[in-house]
């Protein structure tokens, strides 16, 4: 070989090594230092899941929960809180408490969460799990359940880049509620769901309301059978208490509930004014036998009524209307029983009756109330020595007589007197009480009119009252 060729190999064993050495590097060697060259080897190569672990330990790695989120000591944390009505389960309406399922929105800032997203792989929102972090210490002031003041679910919190945290958790609130039923089964009651902070007074957590404008969303209620929601507000207030300077802040969510009174109605109101209203027929009956039991029968139906309104009326310091009713019911009830009562012992009376109920106020008035003029009342023919029973006393019609007169058949002339026979004498004494009966009869079954139609006016006024 020549001495060219030598050199030409030597060289090319020579080069190769730093041939190799310059092609590891991806990137041309920029004189920074080893981290840095570092760094911009790596980049390029690292997956999301490495990001953002690498973030969560750049976030967490010194982060302490129990530290307020603040830039110093006197700056104040502004959360921003919304609710989500969900569902009214119910309301107790022994403990006057009222049962609900929310979503409730809180919206604060945390300087220690930001970061830069060009740093980690444009990443600008962190899902982590709530315990991570700072949460406020939200309660609910007017909680029934005593000891247990920890309404919250445990949920995921979400992180942006620029610091703010959204928290979404699901909360069931029973609130105590200043309830009266004394409208029930038409009752409506007012809960405030009082929230607020349990420790940090308004310089250190500030509260406000998210959207003041829409109060409680209800886009996603599920409506319940018993109650209906009413009405919806919230409201902000900044409290100074005698013994501190410092102001607390509380956020009240009200809702305006309303029984659905529609079953109450179908099973107590309108059997009632129906029991009451079929009443009326007390004074209609043709025995008073029957008028009696049908009375009886009517109080015990009430009677039942109350007792099965007692099992499902709240105990209540006041008396609803529905009370009133079944009791006023059961009063009328009484009342027309004993119209009856002295209306039958009238029809039995057996003396002379006065000259103007037999003259003027039978025929007139027995014609505008009902009594028709064309059939007049007479009691039957019974035997000779015959006591006239309750029932067989009640009236019977006759036709008009042939001069066109009403009213009891003529008493016997002096001549018709003098030709009877002794058992002619008592058949005609017999004959002339049946008159004065058939007369009181009359009466009674024109007062019967005047008590029927008093007794409706009553039963109207005590069914319009008591709506």
């Amino acid at each position: 070989m020549h001495c060219g060729d030598w050199m030409l190999i030597l060289s090319g064993y020579l080069l190769t090594p730093v041939s190799s050495a310059i092609s590891v590097r991806p990137y041309p060697y920029s004189g920074h230092d080893d981290d840095s060259a570092e760094e911009t080897t790596v980049a390029p190569e690292v997956s999301r899941p490495q990001y953002e672990r690498r973030l969560r330990n750049a976030l967490f790695g010194h982060y302490d929960r129990k530290v307020r989120p603040s830039g110093n000591i006197t700056d104040t944390v502004s959360v921003y809180v919304s609710m989500h009505l969900l569902h009214v389960e119910g309301v107790d309406e022994s403990r006057q408490v009222l049962k609900v399922h929310t979503w409730m929105g809180f919206k604060w800032n945390d300087a220690r969460l930001a970061w830069d997203s060009s740093l980690y792989g444009q990443i600008s929102t962190l899902h982590t799990a709530d315990e991570d972090l700072w949460l406020p210490d939200i309660a609910l002031y007017t909680n029934a359940e005593g000891k247990d003041i920890h309404n919250y679910g445990t949920t995921t919190v979400v992180v942006q880049s620029n610091g703010d945290v959204l928290w979404i958790p699901p909360a069931s609130f029973s609130a105590q509620c200043n309830m009266s039923f004394n409208d029930w089964p038409n009752d409506r009651h007012y809960c405030p769901l009082i929230i607020g902070s349990w420790t940090q007074h308004g310089w250190d957590l500030d509260l406000h309301l998210a959207d003041e404008s829409v109060g409680i969303d209800t886009s996603n209620y599920i409506a319940n059978d018993m109650w209906s929601v009413a009405k919806v507000s919230s409201n902000r207030t900044s409290q100074v208490y005698p013994c501190c300077s410092e102001p607390y802040i509380s956020l009240s969510f009200n809702v305006h509930l309303r029984r659905n009174p529609s079953h109450y109605l179908q099973t107590l109101v309108y059997p009632a004014n129906i029991l009451l209203l079929s009443s009326w027929f007390l004074f209609l009956v043709p025995s008073f036998h029957m008028c009696v039991i049908t009375g009886v029968i009517q109080i015990l139906a009430f009677c039942g009524e109350s007792i099965f309104l007692w099992t499902v009326i709240p105990a209540t310091y006041g008396t609803p209307p529905v009370v009133r009713l079944m009791t006023s019911s059961i009063g009328s009830v009484f009342y027309a029983l004993l119209w009856c009562l002295l209306l039958n012992r009238i029809a039995l009376f057996k003396r002379s009756a006065p000259a103007w109920m037999r003259d003027s106020w039978n025929p007139k008035l027995g014609r505008w109330l009902g009594v028709l003029a064309s059939r007049y009342f007479q009691p039957k023919r019974f035997g000779l020595g015959r006591e006239l029973s309750s029932d067989e006393a009640h009236l019977n019609f006759q036709d008009q007589a042939a001069d066109g007169t009403f009213g009891p058949r003529s008493a016997p002339t002096k001549t018709n007197v003098q030709e009877m026979t002794p058992l002619d004498t008592g058949s005609n004494e017999d004959t002339t009480t049946d008159e004065h009966r058939v007369t009181w009869q009359t009466f009674s079954c024109i007062l019967s009119r005047f008590c029927l139609l008093h007794y409706a006016v009553l039963t109207i006024f005590v069914i319009s009252m008591h709506r």
